[in-house]
């Protein structure tokens, strides 16, 4: 919901839009975290204070970037869109 509040999936403000969150089906699948353009990637390893966060990550260079935004728009092809915060709602919640 905070990625959606920061911006708004259907703006396009360099032309194109640059935004994309969709939940791949099953659900079994690897979940993918990733942030990636052009020039860089980042990619969240988990964290290696603690068993419950995400704090760590990696930098990957443009070359690596490049192949993350391909990777992206393929997963995103063939994943159902959750680009609202009713969306968001929508999905079941796991409760370990």
């Amino acid at each position: 919901m905070r990625l959606l509040e920061l911006r708004d999936p259907s703006a396009r403000r360099n032309g194109v839009r640059t935004l994309h969150i969709g939940m791949v089906e099953p659900t079994e699948a690897l979940e993918r975290f990733f942030v990636a353009s052009e020039t860089a990637a980042v990619v969240p390893l988990p964290s290696f204070h603690g068993a419950d966060g995400f704090d760590c990550g990696v930098l990957l260079s443009r070359e690596a970037a490049v192949g993350l935004v391909h990777h992206g728009r393929e997963a995103c092809a063939s994943a159902r869109p959750v680009e609202t915060i009713e969306a968001v709602r929508a999905l079941p919640m796991r409760h370990n």
